[in-house]
């Protein structure tokens, strides 16, 4: 673990084995994998037609009335818990997608304020930051995903590409080989919150990059 960075705490909504009813694709699952869909968690049930059709209109192309579909069908429902963190991701996903980077870092806070301690909520915010060239803060928001959640491998990876252009040579090496330790050494796969396509769409592909770490796959 990083310099300075106690032991690692259990999230408050804890995402295990399709929590919010998406089956959420592991790190360790083929990046287009349809995942199962076991049953949903009771909060999060009444949202999930919702955001299938706002995932639907997305990954054809049509953000703008994912969007307005997302904002207006959220409007008639309850704004906190776990409904309220998927909308605010799904909010932050659409909003990185067409690079409206202000925007999405506004949504990723609003998921942060009620459940600061979902790792994915971290990971994306520091996505965000590296697009915007903010290393420093896009390093702090990788670190705080990977307290959480230790085994999270694509922060693990994005942070030493992080700690690259910090000119932290040395942090950067180490945490290559921790993402390589994650690769290799069992853990429990990491599930989502957000629907399984903005996953796929800002995600890293474990195929190349067990090629570049020499990890046979699994």
């Amino acid at each position: 673990p990083h310099p300075g960075v106690g032991p690692p705490v259990r999230p408050k909504i804890a995402p295990v084995k399709g929590h919010a009813g998406w089956g959420a694709p592991s790190f360790t699952a083929p990046p287009k994998q349809a995942p199962d869909l076991p049953a949903e968690a009771p909060a999060v049930r009444g949202l999930r037609p919702i955001i299938e059709r706002v995932a639907s209109l997305a990954d054809a192309g049509r953000i703008r009335e994912a969007r307005d579909l997302l904002v207006n069908g959220h409007r008639r429902r309850e704004s906190g818990g776990a409904d309220g963190v998927v909308y605010a991701l799904t909010r932050g996903h659409l909003d990185l997608r067409e690079h409206a980077l202000g925007g999405a870092l506004e949504a990723y806070a609003g998921a942060a304020d009620i459940d600061p301690l979902l790792p994915e909520i971290h990971y994306f915010q520091g996505l965000v930051h590296r697009k915007r060239g903010a290393w420093e803060e896009a390093a702090e928001a990788l670190r705080r995903a990977l307290f959480l959640a230790p085994s999270f491998w694509q922060a693990s990876y994005l942070l030493a590409g992080a700690f690259d252009r910090l000119s932290s040579p040395h942090a950067a090496a180490s945490e290559r080989a921790r993402t390589r330790r994650c690769l290799i050494e069992p853990a429990p796969p990491m599930t989502f919150l957000s629907h399984p396509l903005f996953v796929r769409w800002f995600g890293v592909d474990e195929v190349a990059l067990r090629r570049l770490f020499r990890v046979p796959r699994r």
